[in-house]
């Protein structure tokens, strides 16, 4: 997923804005145009992989009926609804500054936060995930 919002972020580094002429042809393909569908492709794939194994990973952190285990998913969903909060703020504050192509400021802050996760993700797994007996 990081790959794509970077894929985004280098096809909204390289737009251009249109002369306003009107074009005979529906679909005009460049590199701009590539980095666009590679960055949504690789989105789509990486969010493919990702809910379904995260929420799996949460339900395997403890015993079936434990009590612990709602409370995981509690704080999991909380986690997911505090960034919905949050994320359009920053995202939109660093991506709507006047120019129409600085919104690639926007993917780049949203590609390195998934690498900030993906960071501590790794730096903490040895510590955090076990098997349900511990």
């Amino acid at each position: 997923m990081a790959l794509g919002q970077f894929a985004l972020a280098t096809s909204s580094y390289l737009y251009t804005p249109s002369s306003g002429a009107v074009v005979n042809y529906f679909f005009v393909f460049n590199y701009q145009t590539a980095f666009f569908l590679i960055g949504l492709f690789l989105l789509v794939m990486g969010n493919g992989f990702f809910k379904p194994n995260i929420s799996s990973m949460v339900g395997l952190l403890y015993q079936e009926g434990d009590n612990k285990r709602d409370s995981a998913f509690t704080i999991f969903y909380m986690g997911i609804n505090l960034s919905a909060l949050i994320a359009p703020i920053i995202i939109g504050g660093l991506g709507d500054i006047g120019n129409p192509a600085d919104f690639m400021y926007g993917f780049f802050a949203a590609g390195c936060g998934m690498i900030l996760g993906l960071t501590i993700f790794i730096l903490g797994r040895k510590k955090y995930l076990v098997d349900p007996d511990g």
